[in-house]
């Protein structure tokens, strides 16, 4: 939702009806000057027990009541982490102080006030509390640092993964939804037979999409290998290895293929059809000049001069 209508009560009055009275059961106050007010948050449901959100805000007081807590359908827990500095206030308990990389973990059936200081992003993930009956205590509870972080960190960062995704199908979302209650099960504090299976299920699934999503973020170095993954993501050579197996694949099957698909790419530039293939392939990380041409011709079925022969053509 993007609040900008045409004057700042007309523009607060939606973000109200919005949030308030349809959707999240929080009511906004804008601080600071109303014309400047801009709130584009997005909720999707993953699942029927798991939803993810995120966006961005201008300072303001977010505020449930405990008439709209008691609203039907919020047994749920929310985990939230904003950009910014931010404090958040629950029934009894005193204002919590919340930095940049904490998380909030709170129940979104209670009265609260969240402020909001500083223009941010946010992100969101609501788990309905059934799915977690045993690992509830109290009425919310401020997770960072050595209180489950490693395990928030990777729900986090698998939470974006599944948000980068143009379209997820169903079975594929009720998947991401186990996954990322397990990792919520694990940084609530489970123990025994449940946190062997949500380790076993939920963090492996995470930790593969957060080397993933490292060798898609480094793949043009062309000094990564699986003992720099493997030392940046705190794991064995082996245990790397053998996440990537489990999928099919291999760490350099991952790492080729964004390579060449780099090279592709610039290929059906016409921007850079003066520059050399040498160049484009060095540019994505390989350094074997051969090596690269024998693994583009399997990849592609055809040679690299050839891909950019056709793009030259189509667009002369």
């Amino acid at each position: 939702m993007d609040a900008r209508p045409t004057t700042p009560s007309t523009r607060i009055e939606q973000v109200r009806e919005h949030y308030a009275r349809q959707n999240m059961a929080v009511d906004i106050d804008p601080l600071g000057d109303a014309r400047a007010f801009r709130l584009d948050l997005k909720s999707a449901p993953l699942s029927a027990r798991v939803g993810l959100g995120g966006g961005i805000a201008t300072p303001h007081v977010a505020r449930r009541s405990p008439a709209l807590a008691a609203r039907e359908g919020l047994d749920a827990v929310l985990l939230a982490r904003f950009s910014q500095p931010f404090a958040y206030t629950c029934g009894p308990l005193a204002q919590a102080a919340f930095m940049p990389g904490d998380t909030l973990v709170a129940p979104m059936d209670a009265a609260f006030e969240c402020v909001h200081p500083s223009a941010g992003t946010m992100q969101t993930l609501w788990v309905q509390r059934a799915a977690l009956p045993a690992l509830l205590n109290g009425p919310a509870r401020h997770i960072a640092g050595k209180a489950g972080g490693a395990h928030l960190e990777l729900l986090f960062g698998y939470a974006a993964s599944i948000q980068r995704q143009a379209f997820v199908d169903a079975p594929l979302a009720e998947q991401a939804a186990s996954h990322l209650t397990d990792l919520l099960a694990l940084a609530l504090g489970a123990r025994g037979d449940t946190a062997e299976q949500a380790r076993q299920r939920g963090e492996r699934a995470a930790r593969l999409a957060a080397l993933r999503a490292q060798v898609a973020r480094s793949y043009r170095d062309p000094q990564l290998s699986v003992s720099d993954l493997a030392r940046r993501h705190h794991m064995s050579v082996r245990q790397v290895q053998r996440l990537f197996e489990e999928e099919g694949g291999t760490f350099t099957a991952c790492l080729q293929s964004h390579r060449l698909a780099h090279v592709r790419r610039a290929l059906a530039d016409p921007a850079r059809a003066g520059q050399l293939i040498a160049t484009l392939a060095y540019e994505a990380g390989f350094s074997d000049l051969a090596a690269f041409n024998r693994l583009f011709k399997r990849r592609y079925g055809v040679a690299p001069g050839q891909v950019r022969e056709g793009a030259v053509a189509s667009f002369g």
